[in-house]
């Protein structure tokens, strides 16, 4: 038994989230400076969604990309921020290390479906690595558990998961007895494996609310902004060539999206349309708004944008009405969609064979949209633009007080507005002839800038 497992395990790992770090920008193939990360700040309290509170920042609580593990070795750390801040894309780019000293294990929770108890060893390897052979994933197990202290295990996405550790309880925990995923979690939340492994837990704030505090974790960090030198020079890799063009345009015609170009996320969206779209954009809706149209203009999809907003409005409403955040095959097909059709806002992987040998077909695939803000977008726009109003009347109450449909009540006011145009849906009257009283009533009731 060697580290020549672990080893193999970590350069399969490290190509696979490679490539998906490429996916996970749409309309960007700019190589991005490894030196450029958001700043992570240290925190001793849940903070509400938006994180009101972190109005200053203390430079002596700022952590370092480069510090992230060693200030945190062999504890248990949470990283959390708001939609588009870059959790994962810190967790990956963590993950894609290659240290003589440590070992970084990525597990996405949100693919993580079970059909049943598992072990350990299914969801740290078999789960990921399955074109790996079962001895070398066997040994690259032991290893593991002889050697936790140079582990990293990295659970992203806990928001995403279809299950949760809200009413679990610390249980008594062996390596090999196959437990519900969630009890799993739990386990290494409260230490009772992997004790000296570094583990890093990574969510939206609204779910990490809800852990019992005997599964929190000592040490949480905040994604926050990206320093205003780091979010300049993002924003000139980006946009390349045409950098310094689309730079003095945003200060000259579009100056009141700059603070918005301090989130990763959004600052790829805001450089994406200074170089391709004419129209002034006013609100983070219609940014979004703009977002898919440009998306599609780049790619060579069969469908126009307009054919397309409402199957998947509806497709994406019905997943977060669930908290379901994975797609299959007959999800798209009962909206009258097919694989080619999203191919650019979703990203396809397959399912675990349940045998050896077994080949991949269609429907053994699952999607996810390529960043939850996108289903968040098309969710809202399914509420304002297609839902009859009966059911939008029932539904307000849960999005107003849900903290999960935070960003769809975001994208809801702004669409509402913006002032959609009446339209029907399964031949009952839509929001739309009463948005008015909603407008009014929403707008009241969050004051925020849409």
């Amino acid at each position: 038994m060697t580290e020549e497992a672990v080893q193999k395990i970590a350069r399969c790992q490290t190509e696979r989230l490679l490539r998906h770090l490429k996916d996970d920008i749409p309309f960007s193939d700019a190589k991005i400076d490894e030196n450029i990360y958001p700043q992570l700040v240290k925190v001793s309290f849940y903070y509400t969604e938006y994180f009101e509170e972190v109005k200053k920042i203390d430079p002596n609580q700022v952590v370092k990309f480069k510090d992230l593990i060693s200030e945190n070795k062999s504890e248990y750390v949470v990283l959390t921020g708001p939609p588009g801040s870059g959790k994962t894309t810190i967790a990956k780019r963590l993950s894609c290390q290659t240290s003589a000293a440590e070992y970084f294990f990525y597990v996405s929770l949100m693919e993580v479906v079970p059909n049943g108890p598992i072990t350990y060893k299914q969801l740290l390897l078999d789960h990921i690595f399955p074109d790996i052979s079962e001895e070398i994933r066997k040994d690259a197990f032991r290893w593991i558990k002889e050697n936790p202290d140079r582990c990293v295990v990295i659970l992203d996405g806990y928001d995403q998961a279809i299950w949760s550790i809200q009413d679990l309880k610390p249980q008594y925990a062996d390596y090999e007895t196959p437990k519900p995923v969630n009890q799993l979690v739990a386990n290494m939340c409260c230490r009772n494996v992997f004790s000296e492994a570094t583990l890093m837990l990574t969510s939206r704030s609204h779910a990490l609310l809800s852990i019992p505090s005997y599964f929190r974790a000592k040490n949480t960090l905040l994604v926050h902004d990206l320093e205003e030198k780091d979010m300049k020079t993002l924003f000139f890799l980006i946009a390349r060539e045409n950098a310094t063009e689309a730079w003095q345009r945003l200060h000259d015609k579009a100056s009141h999206l700059l603070y918005l170009c301090y989130n990763p996320l959004l600052l790829q969206f805001v450089v994406n349309l200074l170089l391709y779209d004419s129209i002034p954009i006013q609100s983070i809706t219609i940014l979004f708004q703009k977002v898919i149209e440009s998306i599609h203009r780049q790619n060579s999809s069969q469908a126009g944008s307009k054919d397309l907003m409402n199957p998947m409005s509806s497709l994406a409403f019905k997943g977060m009405e669930k908290s379901v955040f994975l797609l299959e095959v007959d999800d798209l097909q009962r909206e009258g969609l097919t694989e080619v059709k999203v191919q650019d806002f979703v990203i396809s992987f397959g399912k675990l064979p349940k045998s050896v040998g077994q080949r991949l077909f269609d429907g053994d695939k699952r999607f996810y949209f390529c960043h939850q803000t996108l289903q968040e977008y098309f969710a809202a726009h399914y509420i304002a633009k297609l839902m009859p109003y009966n059911k939008f009347s029932n539904l307000i109450p849960q999005i107003f007080h849900e903290r999960r449909w935070s960003m769809v009540k975001r994208f809801l006011v702004g669409l509402l507005l913006e002032g959609a145009p009446a339209s029907t849906h399964d031949g009952e009257k839509s929001i739309n002839p009463a948005s008015q009283n909603m407008k009014y009533y929403l707008h009241e009731s969050y004051s925020v800038n849409f």
